[in-house]
């Protein structure tokens, strides 16, 4: 980040190994390794998102094969885009309704 930019939402993998932080002003996420007993984040890369990004949340695989996927919400494309954290890209944009704040996530857990 440029000394003068300033984090707006930070949503952290289940396993804690990326930081991913939305700025709305650069309509971009950037992605942070986050290692253990460093007192820094190392800068991954940046992901181009739709404008405005506001809401961002991240959602745990149903098992331990699937990638967590980063969700955000773009105000002013109105739509969410859809962020695979193996590759740290954008595998799908989502038609929002106007002008969508935040997002949640979750998942639905499958019986035995």
């Amino acid at each position: 980040m440029a000394e003068r930019e300033e984090p707006e939402g930070i949503a952290l993998l289940n396993d804690g190994t990326k930081l991913y932080v939305r700025r709305s002003e650069t309509d971009r996420v950037w992605v942070y390794r986050v290692q253990a007993g460093l007192p820094y984040l190392a800068l991954l890369s940046t992901i181009p998102v739709g404008k405005d990004p506001l809401g961002i949340a991240v959602t745990r695989p149903g098992s331990s094969s699937e990638s967590d996927f980063v969700y955000v919400a773009n105000r002013e494309d109105n739509t969410v885009s859809v962020i695979n954290t193996a590759s740290d890209t954008v595998v799908a944009t989502i038609p929002a309704g106007k002008g969508p704040r935040g997002v949640a996530a979750g998942i639905i857990p499958t019986g035995p």
